[in-house]
């Protein structure tokens, strides 16, 4: 090293990578879907803790905490990482299978010519033209009549995954001369990750369905609040589609969630297990002139509050959560792949899908969740919760 300071930064490198290749190895060996990484910072607000963070986003179901000082979080943080180690032992004896077909990798970029783009199937690209729409019908979900006039074109490698759903760049396709090229914007599509929920539309249809739902709370959650574009908060709006294949592990048929790609940093809020997550902490900004007060707010506040209006205004059934997607201060918050706690009074778990923890994930919301600006300002407060059945 030329200098101490740049000896610091290669040991800090070094240091990184070893504890990223752990937690890698440990994700390849027992699962990765599998394996809960959980992460507590507990020290003064102003510090980095990158490595931290790092490490428990190099698996899908990793939770990073930024506690401060204050005991009291850091007593919460252990029981939610508790609480988590609880579900997954629930999950496994469920018995799902892993599919072993798909491995996460970097997705190669794709080869661009001109203002168009290539795509062909010797880049690692599955193309399907005999694609079919599933539409809502008289309340159940059916096939359209014609099939789609486009292809579509998803990479055969996912460079990403969530704990239910492998992720996967998406294209529409069409014939230009002798090359296929990509039309429109890029998407995602998103497909089970589980060998059992392969066998049918159920399971992406309830994820529509979800994501639907949180898209209406949304809605209402803007016309509480007001029209500041950087306070609106949205859902991405997805469709299923039905592709004919007889490529394994499907039998003739397969059914993908397709949505548009999300353009900016990526950003986690929360989480269905009561974590609160700090991603943009430093846009804040000051209060519009329809408040008495004239002060700087949060905006990582609004998605919380969100989270509390819809357990309100659904009363006290729902509790839309896992909030995370993109902002920034044109189009406000842009969100995805939310998750809908369901109080059930027969005491019945996952109505909404297995991250739906029902009225203890809805417990332990509250439990981590403090009234802000936006919670005041929509007359939210803190509700007195049913027992634990």
């Amino acid at each position: 090293c030329n200098s101490a300071t740049a000896c610091r930064r290669a040991v800090k490198r070094y240091v990184e990578k070893q504890c990223l290749t752990q937690i890698k190895a440990i994700g390849d060996l027992y699962g990765r879907d599998r394996v809960i990484v959980g992460t507590v910072a507990f020290g003064p607000a102003n510090q980095s803790y990158r490595i931290l963070e790092l490490m428990a986003n190099e698996l899908p179901r990793g939770d990073f905490q930024k506690l401060g000082l204050k005991v009291g979080g850091l007593r919460t943080a252990l029981e939610s990482l508790t609480s988590s180690l609880t579900t997954l032992r629930t999950e496994g004896s469920k018995g799902l299978t892993v599919r072993t077909d798909k491995k996460i990798q970097k997705l190669k970029k794709v080869r661009d010519v001109g203002t168009q783009t290539i795509i062909r199937r010797e880049d690692g690209w599955d193309i399907h033209f005999d694609v079919w729409r599933l539409h809502l019908e008289n309340k159940k979900f059916q096939r359209a009549q014609q099939k789609e006039s486009k292809g579509i074109a998803y990479h055969e490698t996912p460079p990403n995954e969530g704990v239910e759903r492998l992720v996967f760049r998406c294209c529409r396709v069409e014939p230009q001369g002798s090359v296929l090229c990509r039309v429109g914007p890029w998407l995602v599509s998103k497909e089970p990750k589980h060998k059992e929920n392969l066998r049918s539309s159920k399971f992406q249809l309830k994820c529509l369905r979800a994501q639907q739902e949180a898209a209406h709370f949304a809605n209402a959650f803007n016309r509480r609040l007001g029209s500041k574009p950087q306070w609106k908060l949205q859902f991405l709006e997805c469709e299923v589609y039905e592709i004919k294949t007889d490529q394994p592990p499907y039998r003739g048929k397969a059914w993908v969630l397709i949505e548009p790609e999300l353009e900016g940093k990526f950003c986690k809020w929360n989480n269905n297990n009561g974590g609160v997550c700090k991603s943009i902490a430093r846009h804040s900004m000051q209060t519009s002139s329809q408040v008495n007060e004239n002060k700087i707010i949060d905006i990582d506040e609004l998605p919380q509050a969100f989270s509390h209006f819809t357990y309100s205004i659904s009363g006290r059934m729902k509790l839309v959560c896992d909030l995370q997607g993109v902002w920034n201060r044109h189009d406000g918050f842009v969100l995805t792949d939310p998750a809908i706690h369901y109080y059930s009074k027969s005491g019945k778990r996952h109505c909404k899908g297995a991250t739906d923890k029902g009225l203890p994930g809805i417990q332990r919301f509250f439990e981590t969740h403090k009234c802000g600006f936006f919670c005041k300002m929509l007359g939210l407060k803190m509700p007195r919760l049913p027992q634990s059945q």
